[in-house]
C-alpha cells in the first residue's frame, strides 16, 4: 500500500483540524435514519417495495430489485394516480426514535455548527428536545433567507421540506419529493438563487461532513 503524498496528508490535517475547532458544517442524507431504533428506509428502499407492489411481471414475478426509476419520478406518478397528498410518505415524520447519529447532529446543532439534511423525518429535532432545547425547522425558501437574518436559537436546515415544523405545525408544503417540485427549484437550487446563496453562506470557510 501507498503512503499518503504532502498534499493528501496536509488536506486530512486541514479538515481534521476544522473539524476539532467545530469549524465544520454537516450534510445529512436518509442514511442516517436507517440505524435503530430509528429504521427508517431510504428512498431506494421505499422504491424497491413499491416496484414489488405495482409491477407484478408475467408469470407472477416482480420487477427485479433496483430496477426502478428515480424516487421524484415514482413519486410524481404516484401523486397522479393514486396519492395526491403523498400521504403515504407521511410515516417518515412520525417517527420519534432518533438513533446515536440523530444525537451527535442534535450536539451539532446545539453547539452552532450548522446542519443541514435532505430527510423529511423530525429525528433531528427530536434528538435537539432530548436535550432540553427547542429547535427551528428551517424548511421553506423564504425561511432560509428568514433565518439567516433572524439567527433563530438551533436552526434544522431542511433542503427538501419537512412535515411539521418543531412545534408540531403543518409544513406539508414545503415536501419536495416529486419531479415537478424538484424541477422548480432547479438543479441545485438554481431557480431560487436566495436559498441557494443561504446554503453558500452556511458552508463557506468550513469542512463538510457528510453522513448517510
Amino acid at each position: 500500500m501507498s503512503t499518503p503524498g504532502r498534499h493528501q496528508r496536509s488536506s486530512v490535517e486541514g479538515i481534521l483540524t476544522r473539524l476539532t475547532a467545530g469549524s465544520f458544517a454537516v450534510l445529512a442524507g436518509a442514511g442516517v435514519s436507517r440505524m435503530p431504533p430509528s429504521n427508517l428506509p431510504t428512498a431506494l428502499e421505499i422504491l424497491d417495495v413499491l416496484t414489488k407492489a405495482l409491477t407484478p411481471h408475467r408469470g407472477g414475478g416482480h420487477a427485479a430489485v433496483g430496477s426502478h426509476p428515480p424516487f421524484e419520478v415514482t413519486m410524481e406518478f404516484l401523486r397522479g394516480v393514486a396519492d395526491p397528498e403523498l400521504g403515504f410518505l407521511k410515516f417518515l415524520g412520525e417517527c420519534r426514535s432518533p438513533n446515536p447519529l440523530h444525537h451527535f447532529l442534535a450536539a451539532c446543532v446545539i453547539d452552532g455548527v450548522p446542519v443541514l439534511t435532505t430527510n423529511f423525518d423530525a429525528l433531528i429535532e427530536t434528538a435537539v428536545k432530548a436535550r432540553h432545547a427547542q429547535p427551528t425547522v428551517v424548511a421553506a425558501s423564504v425561511g432560509f433567507v428568514r433565518a439567516l437574518r433572524r439567527n433563530p436559537p438551533y436552526p434544522v436546515w431542511k433542503l427538501h421540506g419537512s412535515f411539521t415544523d418543531a412545534r408540531g405545525r403543518d409544513l406539508s408544503g414545503s415536501i419536495r419529493a416529486t419531479l415537478s417540485t424538484v424541477a422548480r427549484a432547479g438543479l441545485g437550487f438554481e431557480s431560487e438563487p436566495s436559498r441557494l446563496a443561504v446554503i453558500r453562506r452556511l458552508l463557506a470557510g468550513r469542512a463538510h461532513l457528510v453522513l448517510g
